[in-house]
């Protein structure tokens, strides 16, 4: 009977509500009087109503916890189970009563009410509350995650959280890596630097989201995948398929398939190179990038000049071997790049570019150095449509 109810009981009270709650918010035991009241006539879309619920903004973690209060219903811990469902679904035959034993002060926008909960088993039971706005609800995910404490349901609570936690992570992550990409003409980051490199962005991403979830504080746990670090973005020739970041033991910042951990319930989560977020059950799954590093018949190969932490390369020894041309404008103080239809005025010092009719900003201002211009990587391809990759020896530009 147990099973049968629980599980009845999960088709129900795991949709999203499609009932939105009074604006004056009542208190936390008042809310909590109103979603008994929903729950003992299975009303469990208006009970929900009154529920935080991960996924209202994140579908995915819904799915997750879904599949979380699954894995529960088919457990053998039977008190586990009864401890972390039992204010969702009807769990004997018998009507569960809730006797309120404490009720701490709010605090921060939190909330907490203490029961002993009785029915055919009698145990404690603790609810949890966050107030949004005027509003308190119920804290879904911490209210399942408490009462279960000490039992194996804990364990599939804490898996299944920790891979919606980690997609959270990863999301904010990729979003640091599109700045830091158009802020370095597409260029991915170093293998070793590319953490240091991302919290830069810190309205991004924070230290915190370098930490996977169930790993051990202190210690890094997502690394970049070395067959790309350092490559320009458009050499990835399956983005969506393409492995970029992943869970990786603490420490490791760079590496390959060998260096995946499955932390979550067997899976590995990864970022894609396309900005997805996906979860592995093993490395054979997606591509790790492995590409050609020769450079193509019709090509110019030109070396590397780190200036200020920017890659740059001599516009003329791009140009020339291209059929183009650089002249110097001694008037206006400006170099005119000609080539394949384009026309580009360069002013050394200055991020601003005209190409065409048009004003481009770089990543960083062009400069003079032994009476040769150099200019950011990124400027050929953006004002010639040159395409760009790394090769050996240097950048390729064809």
């Amino acid at each position: 009977m147990l099973r049968r109810a629980v599980l009845l009981g999960l088709l129900g009270c795991l949709a999203l509500p499609a009932v939105s709650p009074a604006q004056d918010a009542p208190d936390p035991a008042v809310v909590f009087d109103l979603y008994t009241t929903h729950i003992a006539r299975g009303d469990y879309d208006g009970a929900l109503a009154w529920c935080q619920i991960p996924g209202e903004r994140d579908p995915q973690a819904a799915r997750q916890l879904r599949d979380a209060m699954g894995d529960i219903a088919t457990e053998i811990d039977l008190l586990g189970t009864v401890q972390a469902l039992s204010l969702f679904v009807p769990l004997s035959p018998t009507p569960l009563e809730w006797r309120l034993v404490a009720a701490p002060p709010p605090e921060n926008g939190q909330a907490r009410l203490d029961f002993t909960a009785s029915t055919t088993l009698t145990f404690d039971h603790s609810v949890y509350f966050v107030r949004t706005g005027p509003q308190w609800q119920i804290d879904l995910q911490r209210t399942l995650i408490e009462n279960a404490r000490g039992t194996r349901v804990e364990r599939i609570l804490r898996e299944r959280s920790s891979q919606a936690a980690a997609s959270q992570q990863l999301a904010r992550i990729a979003q640091a890596m599109l700045r830091y990409l158009e802020d370095h003409d597409g260029r991915l980051p170093a293998a070793e630097t590319w953490q240091q490199d991302l919290l830069a962005y810190t309205e991004v991403v924070s230290p915190a989201d370098l930490v996977s979830p169930l790993a051990p504080a202190g210690q890094t746990t997502y690394a970049i995948n070395d067959n790309l670090a350092g490559r320009l973005g458009r050499e990835v020739t399956a983005p969506g398929e393409t492995v970029l970041i992943f869970d990786a033991e603490p420490g490791v910042v760079s590496g390959g398939p060998a260096a995946a951990a499955f932390r979550h319930q067997g899976k590995a989560m990864a970022l894609l190179a396309d900005g997805s977020v996906a979860s592995m059950s093993g490395v054979g799954e997606y591509s790790w990038g492995a590409r050609s590093l020769a450079p193509a018949a019709d090509s110019v190969v030109v070396p590397v000049s780190v200036v200020g932490g920017v890659e740059m390369v001599a516009l003329r020894d791009v140009i020339q071997p291209l059929g183009g041309t650089v002249s110097w404008m001694e008037e206006a103080k400006v170099s005119l790049a000609e080539a394949l239809g384009h026309r580009v005025a360069i002013k050394s010092g200055e991020r601003t570019v005209r190409v065409d009719d048009s004003e481009v900003t770089l990543a960083s201002a062009p400069t003079t150095v032994d009476n040769r211009l150099l200019v950011p990587v990124g400027l050929p391809s953006r004002g010639f449509g040159l395409s760009v990759r790394w090769v050996e020896g240097g950048v390729e530009f064809r």
